[in-house]
């Protein structure tokens, strides 16, 4: 199920997050990067394949606007937060703290999967994309 995909991956970006913030040697660190970027990229498609999946053909359109434009119209405010954070405490505080909200999104999202499978599994039988 894509639900658990985009779980793992966004449990996958959390601990490099907090990998990343708490390492010490740049290459190291120059290494975290890419897998960090990578596993956003995996948990957002995964995300978004399922939108358009349950979406409604004549409403689809609108809704990947209004859901790319939650998630990317979001992220300014976020970094300017997590910078506002890094120049009160240290960068290494504030991406520990970035790093946790993240594990309590994904908890909190974890939490909600069964719900959500539920309702996605009444979806794709509608669609007959599988079967009862």
């Amino acid at each position: 199920m894509p639900d658990y995909f985009s779980f793992e991956t966004k449990e996958l970006y959390d601990k490099i997050l907090i990998t990343f913030s708490l390492s010490n040697s740049f290459w190291f660190s120059l290494i975290t990067i890419p897998v960090i970027g990578c596993s956003y990229i995996l948990e957002y498609s995964s995300s978004n394949a399922v939108i358009q999946t349950i979406s409604d053909d004549e409403k689809r359109g609108r809704i990947m606007s209004l859901y790319n434009m939650s998630v990317m119209g979001i992220i300014p405010f976020g970094n300017l937060f997590i910078g506002g954070l890094a120049s009160i405490t240290n960068a290494k505080t504030a991406l520990i703290f970035a790093a946790l909200c993240c594990v309590t999104g994904s908890i909190m999202f974890y939490k909600q999967l069964p719900k959500i499978e539920r309702l996605l599994h009444k979806i794709y039988i509608k669609q007959k994309i599988i079967l009862e």
